[in-house]
């Protein structure tokens, strides 16, 4: 069986969308801010100045920075210096700092953001705030992580890095900075940089571990873009049979494609992918487990001899393989076991996916979706002190 080599980790990313613009955000989880496969929630707060007993955090519409009618509209209005990406770039973003050639040229286009809000009004009681901007006055952002994990409130996450929209000395917005705290780590200080009117940074390779709650300091307006950061998942063991297909949707008739293989134990194993539309063939017998983890949705953990078992997701790759019977290639791919039977019985749909690169890292084939016909079994450890 094989063991995974230190903590496996999910990587997710606060990118705030999912949430309308005017959103007053309490809680970012899956699919509403969070991009990713956490499984519980992050706690936000905001405030500044104007409102510093209530909740200031709102989404704001970097797309549509402007509206012609901004009455009980959910687009942002009259606030080109925190649109994205700036004009340069086709987007509809003003200001220096984000024009091509700068240090910190806006060329990305963030969709949602969060911004610290100058007003809460509420014409029309949708819950969404007539129309989101930002403050020019000083606040901050609370991200608690603690509850990252479902069912826990003691969590930590790595914080890898965070995207900045928007701060300027000449306006008194920097220099701003983001507060690093956890349960077993020495608070941590982070400079937020001066981008610019409309300059978009992102501070890199932060790393730090451990971290349970961030706190985003601002002296004035400015606008946060992302949080990457990377959930520790526990070390986790598996190996996994499988064989079936996918068709579109539709289960009878000719295949598009089928696939075979197993993966331990011991910890290599054999796959193989047929297209049936083209003909194209690959075969590998050094395929191996790289990660076993826990994603949402059913999995393999129902009452029986896996009763307890929770990954429901397994990756793997190999070094070698032949395509078409020509030898140098190499695949990547995960299987998802949604327990038995697949589809049934209040299961989700078992996945799977892989992709055979060539030796200049040329993808070859690919393949990912539903299947349509088969089935994927994620087993338990025989040994998990096995190491090979």
């Amino acid at each position: 069986m094989l063991v995974v080599s230190g903590p496996a980790v999910q990587a997710d990313t606060i990118d705030f969308e999912g949430l309308p613009a005017g959103t007053i955000v309490d809680e970012l989880s899956k699919g509403a801010g969070i991009d990713g496969n956490a499984t519980g929630v992050v706690k936000v707060q905001g405030r500044n100045t104007i409102f510093p007993n209530t909740n200031a955090a709102i989404i704001f519409d970097s797309d549509c920075p402007v509206v012609i009618d901004p009455v009980f509209s959910d687009c942002g209005r009259d606030d080109l210096d925190i649109g994205s990406p700036n004009e340069d770039f086709g987007g509809p973003g003003v200001g220096e700092g984000g024009e091509a050639g700068s240090p910190f040229q806006n060329d990305e286009a963030l969709g949602m953001i969060m911004v610290l809000a100058k007003d809460l009004v509420d014409t029309n009681g949708d819950n969404l705030v007539d129309d989101p901007d930002d403050a020019d006055v000083p606040g901050f952002i609370d991200f608690d992580f603690s509850m990252i994990k479902k069912g826990q409130n003691d969590g930590t996450v790595t914080i890898n890095s965070v995207q900045f929209l928007d701060i300027e000395f000449d306006e008194g917005e920097s220099p701003a900075q983001m507060v690093l705290m956890g349960p077993n780590i020495p608070t941590a200080t982070i400079s937020i940089i001066d981008t610019g009117n409309n300059g978009l940074a992102t501070i890199e390779g932060i790393k730090l571990e451990g971290v349970s709650n961030v706190r985003v300091e601002f002296l004035g307006s400015g606008s946060l873009g992302a949080i990457s950061f990377d959930e520790p998942k526990g070390e986790k063991f598996c190996w996994i049979t499988t064989g079936g297909f996918q068709n579109a949707g539709v289960q009878a008739g000719s295949k598009d494609y089928t696939f075979g293989g197993n993966v331990g134990p011991p910890a290599h194993g054999s796959w193989e992918v047929i297209d049936h539309e083209t003909g194209d063939n690959f075969h590998t017998h050094d395929v191996r487990i790289t990660n076993c983890i826990t994603i949402e949705g059913t999995g393999p953990g129902q009452p029986g001899g896996k009763k307890g078992f929770d990954v429901n997701q397994a990756f793997f790759e190999c070094t070698s393989g032949t395509f078409n019977h020509v030898d140098g290639y190499t695949c990547t791919g995960y299987v998802i076991d949604r327990g038995e039977p697949s589809g049934k019985n209040g299961n989700d749909t078992d996945e799977y996916a892989i992709t055979v690169r060539d030796g200049n890292g040329v993808v070859v084939m690919e393949v990912n979706g539903m299947l349509d016909g088969g089935n994927v079994q994620i087993h338990p450890p025989v040994k998990k002190t096995l190491n090979q």
